[in-house]
C-alpha cells in the first residue's frame, strides 16, 4: 500500500470524470489524500458524494484577471509543497499537467495523468501565455515525473512526439463508472411512438449544437434530452430538453429510461485526442447509440452509428432506427464491461505504481 497524495484540476463536484473515478479506485489499495481545485461556481457542480479524504486549493475570485491568476498559481505552488510537508507521501499523482511541481525537498515517485490535451485547449491568440507555460510544464514533466499516464493512443503519440521517452508512458484508457447494469428487456416501437435521446456531459464550445437541431428538425417525434452543465448559449428549440447537472449516481438511473444515446462534437484538435467516458456509460446502459467519427473511437464501431458528416445525421440516425434490434448483442456488451471497468483501470494503474 502506498502513500498517495492525489492533486486534481477538477472541482471534486463538477460533473463526475476520470480523476474522481481513479481517484476512488485507487484509494481502495492505497492510503489516499485528494488536493482538488475549488470553484467559486456553482453551476454545474453537483456533490459526489465520497467519504475520501480531501481538501480544495483555495483559490482567489477573479482569476480571468492576469495578476489574480498569477497569485492563484503561486498560491496552489505554496498549498501543493505544505501539503506534501505534511502528508509525506511515497507518490504524488498530478492528474492535471497545469498544476504540475516539484517540491525540492520531496524525494519519492511523482507520476502524471492526462485525461486531455491541455495544449489544445488554449486559444493560441489570446492564451500564447498559457501555452508556453504549459508547455514549459510539459518538458519538467517529462523529465521528473517516474510514469506518465494517457488516456488515449492519440495523447500517448503526441507526448511521444513532444519529447517523452517511451518508456515512462503507460496507456489507461477511460471506464465506464459504477455498476454494470442490468440487461434490457427489448422493446417494441410503434411507428408513432416519440423518440427520447439523451447526451450527457457538459455543453461546452466543442458541443456540436447544429448538429443536434438539424437531426431534431429532420423528425417531429425527435425529443434530445441534455443532462450536465451549460457552458454556451443554446438556441431555443420546443423539443430540445435543458435538464441540468445531475448527480453521477441518480443521473444513471434516469438515463436507463432512454432507448438512444448521442454524442455529437466538433472534431478539432482537442477532442481528437479524447476517450470519452460517456461512450463507455453509453455501452453500460444498453441503447442504442448515435457518434461523431474520428480515429480515436472507431474501437467502438461494433456498438456505435456513426456519422462523419453533420449534413448525414439525419440518414444515419433514421439507419439506426430501421435497425429494430440494438447494435450489440448482450453477451457482446457483458464482455466488454468485463473488461472495462474504472477497478480494471486501477489495477493497471497500480502495478506501474508497485514496480516505480
Amino acid at each position: 500500500m502506498a502513500k498517495i497524495l492525489y492533486i486534481t484540476g477538477n472541482n471534486w463536484g463538477w460533473i463526475k470524470q476520470r480523476p474522481q473515478f481513479l481517484a476512488e479506485e485507487l484509494a481502495k489499495a492505497n492510503s489516499l489524500f485528494v488536493l482538488y481545485k475549488a470553484s467559486y461556481k456553482s453551476l454545474g457542480l453537483s456533490l459526489n458524494k465520497s467519504n475520501l479524504p480531501r481538501l480544495p486549493i483555495l483559490r482567489l475570485p477573479f482569476s480571468r484577471f492576469i495578476l489574480i491568476k498569477t497569485l492563484n498559481r503561486a498560491l496552489e505552488i505554496l498549498i501543493i509543497h505544505i501539503s506534501v510537508y505534511l502528508h509525506q507521501p511515497d507518490i504524488i499523482f498530478f492528474s492535471d499537467p497545469e498544476q504540475f511541481t516539484n517540491p525540492r525537498f520531496f524525494r519519492g515517485k511523482i507520476v502524471l495523468d492526462y485525461m486531455d490535451d491541455h495544449r489544445a485547449w488554449t486559444r493560441v491568440k489570446t492564451e500564447a501565455k498559457r501555452l508556453q507555460r504549459i508547455e514549459k510544464l510539459e518538458k519538467e514533466a517529462f523529465v521528473t515525473c517516474a510514469k506518465i499516464f494517457v488516456s488515449s493512443v492519440s495523447l500517448r503519440t503526441k507526448l511521444i512526439h513532444r519529447g517523452c521517452p517511451k518508456n515512462k508512458v503507460c496507456l489507461v484508457f477511460n471506464a465506464f463508472g459504477g455498476l454494470a447494469m442490468k440487461d434490457r428487456a427489448p422493446q417494441k416501437r410503434n411507428e408513432g411512438d416519440l423518440i427520447q435521446v439523451l447526451y450527457f456531459g457538459a455543453i461546452s464550445d466543442y458541443f456540436d449544437i447544429d448538429s443536434v437541431i438539424k437531426l431534431l428538425e429532420s423528425d417531429e417525434r425527435i425529443y434530445i434530452h441534455l443532462a450536465g452543465p451549460v457552458e454556451k448559449l443554446l438556441p431555443s428549440h420546443p423539443r430540445l430538453i435543458i435538464l441540468g447537472t445531475i448527480e453521477h449516481s441518480d443521473l444513471m438511473r434516469k438515463a436507463r429510461e432512454y432507448e438512444y444515446y448521442i454524442y455529437p462534437f466538433l472534431v478539432n484538435d482537442l477532442i481528437a485526442s479524447v476517450d470519452p467516458v460517456k461512450i463507455y456509460e453509453y455501452i453500460n446502459l444498453g441503447g442504442q447509440i448515435i457518434s461523431v467519427e474520428y480515429e480515436e473511437i472507431r474501437k467502438f464501431k461494433d456498438f456505435i452509428y456513426f456519422y462523419n458528416d453533420k449534413k448525414k445525421i439525419d440518414v444515419v440516425f433514421q439507419d439506426m432506427l430501421r435497425d429494430k434490434k440494438i447494435k450489440y448483442s448482450i453477451k457482446e456488451r457483458n464482455e466488454f464491461l468485463a473488461q472495462n471497468s474504472w477497478q480494471h483501470r486501477a489495477e493497471l494503474i497500480n502495478r506501474e505504481l508497485q514496480i516505480l
